[in-house]
């Protein structure tokens, strides 16, 4: 149980890099298992949906660039207060 709280943490701490100059991100499915992937042993979409919805970050159908897709919508005030919630589990 520790340990996977532990990843979870990792996974935060690695979005939060990702976001770093931003306040708020829109990314699809495939963008976000590019990036988390290789360094969580992500291997599918659905692995990545199990993993993030765990975290409470869910997709949404949104019409960017003239186009509806599936984005994840990543806010830094989220993450920051998701991983310091996870953190005061863990203590």
């Amino acid at each position: 149980m520790e340990e996977i709280k532990q990843n979870q943490i990792k996974i935060l701490s690695k979005l939060l890099e990702l976001i770093e100059n931003y306040e708020i991100i829109y990314l699809t499915p495939k963008d976000l298992l590019d990036f988390l992937g290789y360094e969580f042993v992500i291997v599918s979409k659905r692995d990545l949906a199990i993993q993030l919805n765990k975290l409470n970050l869910k997709t949404k159908v949104l019409f960017i660039d003239n186009v509806y897709s599936r984005y994840y919508i990543i806010e830094k005030n989220k993450v920051i207060l998701t991983r310091k919630q996870f953190l005061d589990k863990i203590i």
